[in-house]
This record gives C-alpha cells, structure tokens and sequence, in this order.
C-alpha cells in the first residue's frame, strides 16, 4: 500500500482502474500513473474482477498499489468499489487498458488551482492500438447538457478527474455495462462545472477486448447497446425534448441551435489547442 507524507498542504488524488483479465495492458496503465510527476499525493486503486490471467501476478509485483481482486457484476460495479476505497479529494477514472499520458494531472491539479469549485476535469484523447501506436485525435469541447440530450458530444469515459465528494454522491448504476458513463452524465450532469483543458491527456484503446470493439470496427450495434441506449432516450432524453415545446418547429429549432453551438465550440477549442490557451 502506498505510503502518503505531507498530506496537509498537498491535494490527494486517487485513481480507480477496474481490469479482468488485463495482464496485457495493466502494467502500461499503471506505469502511466506512476510517471506523472506531479506533486500530489497518489494512491493508484486497481480493482480485479477475478483475473484467471497472469493480471494478479503483475499486480503482486507492484509496490505502490493498492489492489482487491473478487469477482464483481461488472465495470460498473468495479468502479464503485473504487470509488469507495478511494481517499483522495478527487478521482481519476481510468481503465485498465487505458493511459494517462505525461503531465495529464498537473494540468488538472493546475484547473483547480485556478478555480476551486470545479466538479470535473478532463482533456482531450488519443486514441492508440493493441500495439500503443497512434490511431488519431478527438478534441474535446466544454461540458453542455443539451449536447448529451442530442448526441453531439460527452467528455470522455476515461482519464477525466472528479469531485471525490461529488462522485461518491452519484456512484455509477451497475444496471448499465455499455452505457454507464452515457448514463452517469444524464443523471448527473445538470449539476456538473466542468472545465476542459487544452492538451491530450487520454490515450484510449481501441482493440479487441474493448466491450464495444464490434461496434467500432464493424458499425454492429449489440442487442445490450440498443436496450441501454433506448432506456436512456425514455428516462431522460425523451422527457427534456418533450418538455422544450409542444411544437415540432421549436423542438427543431433547439436541435439546431445546440448543433451550432457544439460546431462553434469545436472550433474554438481546436484553435486553444493549437496555440495551448486555457
């Protein structure tokens, strides 16, 4: 278990990986978070879900870890677990296969420094292979509501920084294994203060163990994705439409205006990447 000094005048910040049978990409996660070089205090919680791999080998060797391995009722759940184990003024979720890239939480913990009452703090993604070679990049735009009622843009599912208190107050529902971060957002994102900054701070996997690799590679939407997806247009989507207007014309113009909005923040934001504006 990793041993904390100076936790007064230092923030704290946990990381939660759930993984099962990750023994090819954990130690690149882990190692990931090991490199950062920030001044926080780190505690890097990896929660297995019963890994018949060489994943739980892997972890014994590490010393600065604090990991459980039990079977779980999914990522969902994994994170939960995390989440509660977690010590740190804030969160970062990260899957196993997953890497946080250098320099990702000094410029988080520097987005607090700058304003303290934020909830939530991501970057923007790359996306990498099963061979950790570059696919290509996805900027990331300034957390909207409306833009997750429309399906035009979601922070990212990993690698982002969250409120502990805010967090352990709205835990994941383990109801929603494809959609769990889509949901989360619904549920929770009215309340969110979000705040992006301008650099890649993500390296997401694209490969064969992803949960929606077919949906990726093939365009094939699984059965579970579409029941996920059409429970949350009932339970928040439709309901937020319905409640703009009665009127179809107005309902479109709203469409249309957060449409505008998202292609104008994209923009905006491409050009604070390039020059490194925050």
């Amino acid at each position: 278990m990793k041993k904390f000094v100076d936790t007064v005048s230092k923030p704290l910040v946990s990381i939660v990986t759930p993984c099962l049978n990750g023994d090819q990409y954990i130690k690149e996660c882990i190692d990931s978070v090991s490199s950062q070089g920030c001044s926080a205090n780190i505690e890097h919680i990896v929660v297995d879900g019963g890994s018949t791999d060489n994943t739980i080998e892997i972890l014994k060797q590490q010393k600065d870890l604090v990991w459980i391995s039990e079977e779980d009722s999914g990522q969902s759940d994994a994170f939960n677990k995390g989440i509660k184990m977690a010590k740190g003024e804030w969160i970062v979720i990260l899957d196993g296969d997953d890497v946080l890239l250098p320099g990702a939480l000094k410029l988080y913990l520097s987005a607090i420094n700058r304003d303290k009452n934020l909830d939530i703090i991501y970057g923007h993604t790359q996306f990498i292979d099963e061979k950790s070679n570059w696919i290509r990049n996805v900027v990331s735009v300034p957390f909207c509501y409306e833009y997750l009622i429309y399906d035009l843009a979601m922070p990212p599912s990993s690698g982002l920084m969250i409120r502990s208190e805010f967090i352990k107050e709205n835990l994941f529902d383990i109801n929603h294994h494809f959609n769990m971060d889509t949901e989360w957002y619904l549920r929770s994102g009215r309340r969110l203060k979000a705040k992006v900054v301008n650099n890649y701070t993500i390296a997401f996997r694209f490969w064969g163990g992803n949960k929606t690799n077919v949906l990726f590679e093939k365009g094939v939407v699984p059965d579970e994705i579409v029941q996920e997806r059409r429970a949350l247009d009932e339970k928040y989507k439709q309901s937020y439409v319905n409640n703009v207007s009665s009127f179809r014309i107005i309902k479109l113009v709203n469409y249309y205006y957060f449409k505008v909005l998202y292609y104008r923040s994209k923009i905006i934001q491409k050009f604070l990447l390039i020059f490194r504006i925050n």
